[in-house]
């Protein structure tokens, strides 16, 4: 049990100044210590996401990158040069015969059936400029 001093008149002895104010000091060093630590913790964790983040775009740069290397090799190479220069400047291989095939009178007649219109099948530009009645005159007949 904890006595109170008292001095010869009956009254308790003051604690000096000094220990009242450097209580106050330390409890406000303390604070400020506790508040800068959840800072810098806070501030540490933005960065390590900010790290991720630049590791997975840099992951999928290097990703595209690969690809992209991958093409410009595949374009620098001699078979692609080649095919390209025999369907854009119809070339040929030395030792290559060219052959035209050109369609013959049943496959023209057959283009010709599909390109002009018929009783099911009406072409939409006449049909937008005539009136209704002969659109269907020529649904008909």
């Amino acid at each position: 049990m904890r006595t109170n001093k008292k001095n010869p008149s009956g009254r308790r002895e003051k604690k000096p100044i000094w220990v009242k104010t450097s209580l106050i000091i330390g409890m406000i060093v303390f604070t400020l210590i506790i508040i800068s630590g959840t800072k810098e913790i806070y501030q540490r964790n933005q960065i390590q996401q900010q790290i991720e983040e630049l590791q997975q775009e840099a992951a999928k740069i290097n990703k595209n990158n690969a690809s992209l290397q991958d093409k410009i090799a595949y374009l620098s190479s001699p078979d692609y040069q080649k095919e390209e220069a025999k369907n854009a400047l119809d070339l040929q291989s030395p030792g290559e015969n060219v052959v035209v095939v050109q369609p013959s009178a049943a496959e023209e007649g057959v283009n010709d059936s599909q390109s002009q219109p018929t009783r099911n099948n009406v072409s939409a530009a006449p049909a937008a400029q005539s009136s209704n009645p002969a659109k269907w005159w020529n649904y008909f007949f």
